[in-house]
């Protein structure tokens, strides 16, 4: 298993460093294009959640991977309410509200999701199953 974690100022600016971030990693360590693209996008979507709603100085990106996954995990902020800890529960708001896509984004372009408490901190993985070339 591979794994980097890089530290980040929770300012919208660092979304875009969180991208490259995950983008270079997962690609170093050969990811198809399809894996880069919804990594890249869940992890984007999470960090400017922190960004927006943590109130907290900094957030905290991992890129693992393994032979049969490929992981981002992105930590910083308050712990959610309990009824937001439940992946599942992420649906799309109505079409009027300005916001509140990006988590149902994440559920969508990923195989599967933990949110816990880590610390005191909200920490929420993702995680796509590798493409296995025949």
């Amino acid at each position: 298993m591979t794994s980097d974690q890089r530290v980040f100022d929770a300012v919208p600016p660092s979304a875009l460093s969180v991208r490259r971030f995950v983008t270079a990693m997962l690609r170093a360590e050969g990811a198809d294009e399809r894996s880069v693209k919804n990594l890249t996008l869940a992890a984007s979507e999470l960090a400017s959640n922190i960004i927006l709603h943590g109130q907290c100085p900094e957030l905290c990106v991992t890129v693992q991977t393994s032979e049969t996954w490929w992981a981002v995990e992105v930590r910083g902020g308050q712990v959610l309410p309990s009824d937001m800890l439940e992946p599942a529960g992420w649906a799309f708001p109505p079409a009027n509200h300005l916001s509140g896509r990006g988590l149902a984004i994440v559920r969508d372009v990923v195989d599967e999701i933990r949110v816990r408490d880590h610390e005191g901190e909200l920490s929420i993985s993702c995680r796509l199953r590798r493409i296995v070339s025949t």
